[in-house]
């Protein structure tokens, strides 16, 4: 007992001896055993260090009832680096590993686990804080924005929390932000500062291309981006519906917030254009020759000349080259015949 606390005391006390830093990150335990020698200890050529110290079990396969007695301490979080095979065979042996030998490797990889910490994950830990606080939906409408690059940072992946968000000051009026993130560096914790805006946003759509006055809208004439809030004016198009099938009451250059005042409906007939009037009277349906007497859109009641009588009456754009006579339509304008 008196052996192991000393040899724990003289690892803890020394980093990794005889590692050299190296670059072989992502490393995962190999293990090189014999068939032969199943149950015997096999020294790994690579291993993969979680925690500050390691064990006899993280240099050898079938460690044996001594498996937890520490041997090295391991390198910085993510630093990788060497260690003679020898040197490990030894400190094993003075641990109580004595049927150990080297199994033919020469030396041993030995790599730090680390959580790589970056600009996103903190992104998405303030819009979380973000829409606790104000209800924003923060996964679509908040826009994190830092004030200048942010390093990136390594923690202990067998921490708790290896990072954590500390404090966070937020201002709705100006969407300036301020916060405090604390990270778990194996034995001690740093803490650093990040500011930036956290803008909400809203989808809206925008033409891909551009368009002409009177072009009709198509849906591959549209597409949806994301703007700042403010950006937004009354009669902003935030549904591609809205639009499709309207036509362009003036020039539209791709990328620009829409307004639903720039669309109109399309004219279905033209001044002086032929139409087809449809009379729907008692059950019948009757249609006949017209000449529209003004430009109209779906839905206007114009005048229509009826070639065949000569007579103008009033009749409703049903769409593209066609009007309706209803029977209250009909009834008045025979009315008005009679009277003429």
């Amino acid at each position: 007992m008196t052996r192991h606390l000393i040899l724990f005391a003289f690892a803890a006390a020394l980093p990794l001896a005889g590692m050299v830093p190296g670059g072989l990150p992502g490393m995962e335990g190999s293990a090189q055993a014999s068939p032969l020698a199943a149950e015997r200890p096999v020294l790994r050529g690579k291993v993969t260090a979680t925690r500050a110290l390691l064990t006899i079990a993280d240099f050898f396969e079938n460690p044996g009832p001594n498996a937890d007695q520490p041997l090295f301490r391991a390198p910085d979080l993510g630093r990788t680096g060497t260690v003679p095979a020898l040197d490990v065979l030894r400190r094993a042996r003075a641990a109580g590993l004595t049927d150990a030998d080297t199994s033919g490797v020469r030396d041993v990889i030995v790599h730090r686990a680390a959580l790589t910490i970056g600009p996103d994950q903190l992104r998405r830990m303030i819009r979380e804080a973000l829409q606790e606080r104000t209800g924003i939906d923060a996964s679509e409408d908040l826009e994190i924005e830092y004030s200048g690059d942010l390093p990136t940072l390594t923690a202990d992946p067998a921490a708790l929390e290896p990072v954590k968000l500390a404090r966070l000051s937020y201002s709705p009026h100006s969407g300036r932000f301020d916060a405090v993130f604390s990270v778990d560096l194996d034995k001690s914790q740093t803490a650093f500062a990040v500011a930036g805006l956290a803008i909400e946003t809203a989808s809206i759509v925008t033409f891909s291309r551009r368009l002409s006055r009177g072009d009709m809208v198509t849906a591959h004439d549209l597409e949806t981006t994301r703007v700042p809030r403010t950006a937004l004016r009354e009669g902003t198009v935030t549904d591609p519906d809205d639009i499709i099938g309207m036509a362009v009451r003036r020039a539209q250059m791709p990328g620009r917030v829409l307004v639903k005042r720039d669309f109109e409906e399309p004219i279905a007939v033209e001044r002086r254009s032929r139409v087809i009037i449809t009379y729907e009277i008692s059950g019948l349906k009757l249609t006949v020759q017209g000449e529209a007497m003004a430009d109209a859109v779906k839905g206007d009641v114009i005048d229509v000349l009826n070639i065949q009588s000569r007579r103008t009456i009033q009749a409703v754009v049903t769409g593209p080259g066609r009007v309706s006579v209803q029977p209250r339509t009909a009834r008045v304008a025979s009315l008005e015949e009679h009277v003429k």
